[in-house]
């Protein structure tokens, strides 16, 4: 009977254990306060956007339906999942060249094994799937691309070296999981997808290579730079590159907005190309400069990313709202 108890005991402390681990990795590594406003935008937008292009008319009753707050619900709680094992695939396919850069990153420091993050993923994996199962064939399908693709990034595409020393090639090609996310999110709720959702899919790429950008855009003072694209690229290369990518984000932005703003878009290239060589410029010959253009265009990332996920929630509020 003692034994019994103190097995229980044992395993209870263990347990106990574990969370506190976990419960350290997901504050440091995936922080909830951080992560979810943004999955929570990022999901409104495109249900909202998928509600609109589906539905020719306007049923408000939907809502109170139970079957489709339970679809909504699932879809939701399966996205963050997603999010979350990727973050622990990050983790454990970095953990190398985080023991040279990021000393004090959870796996590095032995809070949590590989092994255990790696079991973690396979548990969240399967439960995304589990109740997936609860909704239709083609959700889990479509769920199950979204977890292959992850699967390849966390191999990275079985090219590992050749693969990270082309950084750009390496972003464009983790960012096609922003398309499929919401290509499921259609799926989970809908049962299909429209040729107009696709296309505010595809620009979920062009918003997730503005953030890595934006994130990685570092300068030789700051932690990380060694894995920055300035370090790689240049500033000039970095800043051409990002704001490239920024145009495009720019011209969805307007289409959405109206297709008659598009006639403002030249114009609108001409003022950032503008800044963006005068900045690049003068960085090569001001330190303090390059600190403010890569705030400032990292700054513009940011807002870029939230104003299209705000004007197509708006738009598609809008939409839904005026339908009759």
């Amino acid at each position: 009977m003692d034994n019994n108890n103190n097995l229980k005991k044992s395993f209870n402390n263990s347990f106990r254990e574990h969370l506190k681990k976990w419960g350290i990795f997901i504050n440091e590594r995936f922080p909830l306060n951080e992560h979810l406003p943004f999955i929570i935008i990022f999901f409104l937008a495109c249900f909202l956007f998928a509600f609109k292009s589906i539905y020719q008319h306007t049923n408000l009753s939907h809502f109170y339906n139970f079957n489709f707050l339970f679809n909504l619900v699932i879809s939701f709680l399966t996205v963050v999942l997603v999010f979350f094992h990727l973050r622990i695939f990050d983790e454990i396919k970095d953990y190398q060249t985080d023991k040279l850069i990021h000393p004090n990153r959870p796996l590095v420091r032995g809070l949590i094994t590989i092994n255990q993050a790696k079991n973690l993923a396979i548990l969240v994996i399967f439960f995304e799937l589990f109740i997936n199962l609860f909704l239709n064939f083609k959700t889990v399908f479509i769920l199950s691309i979204v977890i292959f693709y992850s699967f390849l990034m966390y191999k990275e595409f079985f090219l590992r070296e050749w693969l990270r020393k082309k950084m750009v090639l390496y972003a464009f090609l983790h960012a096609v999981i922003m398309i499929l996310i919401p290509i499921y999110i259609s799926f989970a709720n809908f049962y299909q997808i429209k040729f107009d959702y696709f296309i505010f899919a595809a620009f979920n790429w062009v918003v997730s290579n503005i953030f890595e950008f934006s994130r990685k855009m570092l300068l030789p003072n700051q932690e990380g730079f060694q894995d920055s694209y300035i370090n790689n690229l240049g500033y000039t290369k970095t800043l051409i590159l990002h704001y490239s990518i920024i145009f495009i984000l720019i011209f969805f932005l307007l289409y959405l907005i109206s297709p008659v703003l598009i006639n403002l878009f030249s114009f609108s290239i001409l003022i950032i190309s503008y800044f963006t060589i005068l900045f690049s410029f003068l960085s090569k010959k001001n330190v303090s400069i390059n600190h403010k253009v890569i705030k400032i265009s990292k700054n513009i990332g940011y807002l870029l990313i939230f104003l299209f996920y705000l004007v197509t929630i708006l738009v598609s509020l809008t939409g839904i709202l005026l339908k009759k």
